[in-house]
C-alpha cells in the first residue's frame, strides 16, 4: 500500500519538479500552517504521497507570496480559512533530492470553517491533536518542530 502512494502521480510528479530544479539549480519555497483552535488543538493531516502526521501546507507558486500560499494550501487541504495576517515562527533550510529548499512556518490562530478533507486523492486523513501531545503523534520532523515550540527555546536552522 506505501509503495502504491509514494508511486502515485503527485508523488512521480513532485520527483519530476524537483529533478528539473535540481538540473538548472534552483530552490523551492514551501509553507506549513501551524493551526491552534480556542482549545489548544492543531490540526494534523496524513498525506497521501508522504509518511505520517503533518501540518497543512504545501509549495509557493511562482509570483505568489509566502502568505497567500499558505493561505490557498490550508483551503486547499481543510477547507478552513485563515483571518488575517498569520504569525511567521521560522524559516526553516532544508536539502532534498539536490534541492534546497526553504520550508516556512506560520502561526494560525484565527480561521473560519470546520476541517474537511478538500481532496481525498491528496490528504488521506486529518484530525485535531491536543498542542502538547503532537511530539507523540506527528512525523519525525514536525514533532521536533513541536517539541522546539512548545519549548520556546528556539529552533534549529534545518528541517
Amino acid at each position: 500500500m506505501l509503495s502504491t502512494i509514494r508511486d502515485s502521480g503527485i508523488a512521480q510528479l513532485d520527483r519530476l519538479r524537483r529533478r528539473v530544479v535540481s538540473f538548472f539549480g534552483g530552490s523551492t519555497v514551501g509553507v506549513r500552517a501551524i493551526v491552534i483552535g480556542r482549545d489548544r488543538n492543531v490540526l494534523l493531516v496524513r498525506h497521501r504521497y508522504q509518511d505520517g502526521w503533518q501540518t497543512p501546507g504545501g509549495g509557493v507558486k511562482p509570483c505568489e507570496s509566502p502568505i497567500a500560499a499558505l493561505k490557498r494550501e490550508l483551503r486547499e487541504e481543510t477547507g478552513l480559512e485563515a483571518i488575517g495576517t498569520p504569525e511567521l515562527l521560522h524559516v526553516f533550510v532544508h536539502s532534498y533530492r539536490g534541492v534546497t529548499d526553504f520550508p516556512i512556518f506560520y502561526l494560525v490562530k484565527s480561521f473560519e470553517g470546520t476541517a474537511t478533507i478538500m481532496d481525498p486523492r491528496e490528504i488521506a486523513e486529518l484530525q485535531w491533536v491536543p498542542l502538547e501531545t503532537v511530539p507523540n503523534v506527528a512525523a519525525p520532523k514536525t514533532a521536533a518542530f513541536f517539541s522546539e515550540y512548545l519549548s520556546g527555546a528556539g529552533y534549529r536552522e534545518q528541517w
